[in-house]
């Protein structure tokens, strides 16, 4: 009888031991999923706040052409450079 004690109170230690451990790798799970979550939230914000300023970035290259075309029309009507003469 004494020995089926000792098998009990050993395997339910045991038994203790183990779900103490799955108790704290469930929170230590929890945990690290919460942290996810959050840095997914700060990176989907990131990405949203550099994709406008990318476009605003590219809206401003594609406009330079055009702005050195009406400067160098500015030019040539101030100083007559690059404008043909029939003479």
């Amino acid at each position: 009888m004494f020995h089926s004690s000792r098998t009990w109170a050993a395997s339910s230690a045991a038994g203790a031991a183990i779900s103490l451990a799955l108790n704290e790798d469930t929170i230590q799970e929890k945990t690290l999923n919460d942290n996810i979550s959050k840095q997914d939230a700060l990176i989907a914000t990131e990405k949203t706040s550099l994709t406008t300023e990318l476009s605003l970035a590219n809206e401003i290259l594609k406009s330079i052409p055009q702005q050195i075309q009406q400067i160098n029309e500015m030019y040539s009507a101030i100083t007559g450079y690059g404008t043909s003469q029939n003479g």
